[in-house]
């Protein structure tokens, strides 16, 4: 539990960091592009203002660094089209590797699109008027490029500051998480330690109950309460105790290959008794020699669970499955009356001491514990437990354990 409190701590700070990096970084050349196309633009319209038919050149722009001054050169050129689609090219002669068939190929699909645009490294400018149409392009190239090398290296950096608060946070999140794993293990050390202390009291209360009884010559309805919660409690004292030691089994757990169908049919035989005495199809399709590396004694305890589970709660048919998928095991345990289990009840099905109404109001014996302890033992093996409606009136819980 707290191995997985921490990656998915390490997880969100480092998705939440990411984001953000993203977002700035993204709003930052967002700017920087906008800026670029505002001044290009600005140009493109001083170009197109002035009255020559046809026009070409070079725009001179000053660079001053702090020690040193470049001037960047941005060619430009005109085409102009009159209403009977003839298309006349300034001079191109210096914008290698423009020809004038390149050229005519970037209008026609210019006066089909926007006003303004880019073609290639070029941006356009379409002025109509009535003896025609002129397009005006500017080279970015320059300006591309330079955004282009700013925007690459943002990324980089971010990337890189991104994987330095990755490798921060998971040095450091040990030390975080620490005070949570410490009253995370004071809490299951208190319970397994309450748990065997009130073992010894319920043992005192059950024999004087008996040794009062005999001494009074017979036994009472009285007696026959105190013994029965005397059990109840024992009871939920076992199984918090159990759910302790299953918690905290994790970290001195030995794996085994197991027979898989082997544990799986036996647990099945060993309700079969029970389900004859309750006069309830029992049936059971398990695929043969499936083999596992796992903790077998944890698989009897969930298959308990389980079957006890769909026994209590079933009215007429349990059913047990076991089948192998690409990359992992399914022990599916099917049993009828699901019609009153609501989708909140699916929810919390395996929350500690939950337990649906209807369990209430049918007064099925249970504390809640069952399927929790069953969740821990799937944890502890690497394993995944869930329930979900099969139909209007049948529920399943299923398995599944990774194979590796």
């Amino acid at each position: 539990m707290i191995n997985n409190l921490r990656l998915r701590f390490v997880i969100i700070s480092t998705l939440s960091m990411a984001i953000v990096f993203a977002l700035v970084i993204s709003g930052i050349n967002l700017i920087r592009y906008d800026r670029m196309l505002r001044t290009i633009d600005g140009r493109l319209e001083t170009i197109a203002s002035r009255n020559s038919e046809m026009i070409s050149g070079t725009w001179l722009e000053q660079i001053t660094g702090t020690d040193m001054q470049t001037i960047v050169a941005s060619r430009y050129f005109s085409v102009s089209i009159d209403p009977q689609g003839d298309i006349k090219i300034a001079d191109i002669k210096d914008l290698y590797p423009l020809d004038e068939d390149t050229v005519t190929g970037f209008v026609s699909g210019i006066l089909l699109g926007s006003r303004s645009g880019f073609v290639r490294d070029y941006r356009y400018l379409v002025v109509k008027s009535g003896s025609g149409t002129k397009v005006f392009f500017y080279d970015c190239s320059e300006a591309l490029h330079e955004f282009r090398s700013w925007r690459d290296t943002s990324i980089l950096i971010a990337d890189s500051a991104l994987l330095l608060a990755f490798v921060v946070i998971e040095l450091l999140s040990e030390q975080i998480v620490k005070p949570v794993s410490r009253r995370y293990e004071e809490h299951k050390s208190f319970i397994a330690d309450a748990g065997h202390e009130i073992k010894t009291p319920l043992a005192i209360i059950g024999a004087d109950t008996a040794l009062l009884e005999d001494a009074l010559g017979e036994e009472s309805e009285w007696g026959d309460d105190i013994r029965l919660q005397i059990k109840n409690l024992t009871e939920l004292t076992d199984s918090l105790v159990l759910l302790s030691e299953i918690e905290e089994r994790h970290k001195r757990s030995e794996k085994q290959d197991s027979d898989l169908t082997a544990i799986i049919k036996e647990a099945f035989i060993s309700f079969r008794s029970r389900a004859i005495a309750e006069d309830k199809r029992y049936d059971c399709r398990l695929e043969e020699d499936i083999r596992i590396d796992t903790d077998g004694s944890l698989i009897r305890r969930i298959m308990s669970i389980l079957l006890d589970n769909a026994m209590k709660y079933s009215d007429k048919e349990v059913e047990v499955i076991l089948k192998r998928c690409e990359k992992d095991v399914s022990i599916v345990v099917r049993n009828d009356n699901a019609s009153e289990v609501s989708g909140n009840d699916i929810l919390h099905m395996f929350d500690r001491f939950y337990r649906a109404d209807i369990s209430r109001s049918e007064g099925k014996s249970g504390h809640g514990l069952g399927l929790s302890i069953a969740r821990a033992a799937c944890d502890n093996i690497g394993g995944r437990i869930t329930a979900r409606k099969d139909g209007e009136d049948h529920i399943c819980l299923e398995v599944t354990i990774p194979v590796r």
